[in-house]
């Protein structure tokens, strides 16, 4: 399977990073919070970009170093998109042939469309 950094470079390319992108994020908070290690190509991308909007159309979530939603709705938070995601997941179900719980799963990014990617 390819690294993270594989796929970075593939993406490099056609969507150049601009200076200053780079989320500074402490990656074992991370993982104590959310009780699971981020995987690396998303721990890749954000070295190299960063959370923010990609053409107005899709979003990449800033990672949170808490794993509890906000009071209010929570749109476009990492915890709150990820209660919404999983709360849809225990309701409808996850992907065809995938058998994780919905608490195995964390929002990473959102379209303008409504849709959660995780």
């Amino acid at each position: 399977m390819p690294s993270g950094e594989t796929h970075l470079a593939a993406l490099l390319p056609v969507m150049p990073a601009h200076d200053g992108a780079d989320e500074q994020v402490d990656w074992d908070e991370l993982r104590q919070a959310w009780r699971v290690g981020f995987p690396s190509d998303y721990r890749a991308f954000m070295a190299a970009y960063g959370a923010g909007g990609i053409d107005d159309a899709f979003s990449v979530l800033t990672p949170e170093a808490t794993a509890q939603p906000p009071d209010a709705a929570g749109f476009g938070s990492m915890a709150g998109e990820t209660a919404i995601m999983r709360h849809i997941w225990a309701t409808e179900g996850g992907p065809d042939g995938l058998t994780a719980s919905p608490d195995s799963v964390i929002a990473w990014g959102v379209s303008c469309g409504a849709d959660i990617l995780g």
